[in-house]
């Protein structure tokens, strides 16, 4: 990973990233202390889009799309040796542009028809999962790469758990998926959301800290 560091504009971005996926920690642990909360475990954290946490879930969903951004730059501009470099890019643009749709494309309110807008939400948070899914195997590896030719005692410990974490989301995603179109699963939507949520950020957290750091 130290390739960045020869890249001033690659690493300002990287830290850039870096801050915006803390930033969107923060936010999003400040949101399950607002009132009304969803339920943890039965509702999904789109219902916060709704009442009077509507704001701050928008504010959440900008800053998510930052951060996303700016990790698509940082890979772009700074790790031009990676083969997967171009895929990955494209790919994290379409999980930074997602977020900004769903804003615009809320689910209802609790106990309302979901609608054809639901509906949509709904495909638009598959596709901002799916893309956030998809490159966690390749990056773990790169980050475990480093480490093993000469990299940081920190990359090599972000590397393993890069690789635990990109288990554990593959299996948050099923089961969200799951509980979408399983009826019977419908009652653990939340849990499984975030799950996946809150392993997909530390990930892109811990893959941003990396590349601030070598």
């Amino acid at each position: 990973m130290d390739a960045i560091h020869s890249q001033p504009v690659a690493l300002v971005v990287a830290v850039i990233a870096l801050a915006l996926w803390a930033v969107r920690i923060v936010v999003f642990a400040r949101l399950h202390t607002l009132r009304p909360p969803a339920h943890l475990v039965h509702d999904t954290v789109s219902d916060y889009a709704n009442g009077p946490t509507g704001r701050l879930y928008q504010g959440m969903s900008v800053i998510t799309a930052g951060a996303w951004t700016a990790t698509a730059f940082a890979v772009l501009l700074g790790l031009g040796s990676w083969d997967y470099r171009i895929p990955c890019f494209v790919i994290l643009l379409v999980a930074a542009v997602t977020p900004l749709l769903m804003i615009a494309a809320p689910i209802p309110p609790q106990g309302t028809r979901l609608g054809a807008r639901g509906i949509v939400h709904y495909a638009l948070a598959i596709i901002n999962f799916a893309a956030a899914y998809s490159p966690t195997d390749r990056i773990a590896a790169l980050v475990q790469g480093a480490a093993a030719h000469g990299g940081s005692t920190f990359a090599a410990v972000v590397g393993a758990i890069l690789g635990v974490l990109q288990i554990v989301v593959l299996v948050a995603l099923i089961a969200f998926i799951a509980t979408l179109v399983l009826p019977k699963l419908r009652g653990i939507v939340g849990l499984a959301e975030r799950t996946f949520l809150w392993s997909i950020v530390v990930f892109y957290t811990l893959f941003a800290a990396v590349m601030v750091t070598g």
